[in-house]
């Protein structure tokens, strides 16, 4: 049940965190639309990505924090149903051809920041470029499980206390 709580609190605390951004007085605006929600989406998945790989190669943190952190928190800040909302937006103005482009761009660019966030937090960055897949084996992971590693807790977890 305390893993709940942190996912509560942190939820809060990465809603609200995008709640403010939204409402700052200077919009990133660029070609007559306002890219502030696809600006959080960027930097929420190269932080995620940084969080998620340097916590797996730490082990730092108790699994409710690290649930806190990673689901609740950044799971409020990023946010797909708005992405899909100005998606629809822009869809119901006729603007398909802009639509088209603000959805692939930003699974594209979304990909690309968690791929570097994951490539900085895991110790990589400065040494010499090595893009995805990261080599596991230097981490103490095995198989293809670097993101399973890193949120540790089983649904079962979850109810414990």
């Amino acid at each position: 049940m305390r893993n709940y709580v942190y996912v509560f609190i942190g939820g809060a605390a990465g809603g609200l965190m995008r709640a403010m951004a939204v409402k700052a007085e200077d919009p990133f605006s660029f070609g007559g639309m306002d890219n502030t929600i696809f600006l959080i989406n960027i930097a929420g998945a190269f932080l995620l990505g940084m969080f998620l790989s340097g916590t797996a190669m730490l082990q730092a943190m108790t699994p409710g924090v690290h649930l806190g952190i990673a689901v609740g928190f950044f799971g409020s800040f990023t946010t797909f149903s708005t992405l899909t909302m100005e998606a629809v937006g822009l869809l119901q103005t006729g603007s398909l051809v802009q639509m088209a482009s603000y959805v692939v761009f930003s699974c594209m660019a979304g990909l690309l920041a968690a791929g570097l966030g994951f490539w900085t937090g895991s110790g990589k960055c400065g040494q010499r470029f090595n893009w995805f897949p990261l080599k596991t084996a230097e981490r103490g992971l095995t198989g293809n499980k670097p993101i399973q590693a890193a949120v540790p807790v089983t649904a079962d977890e979850m109810e414990e206390d």
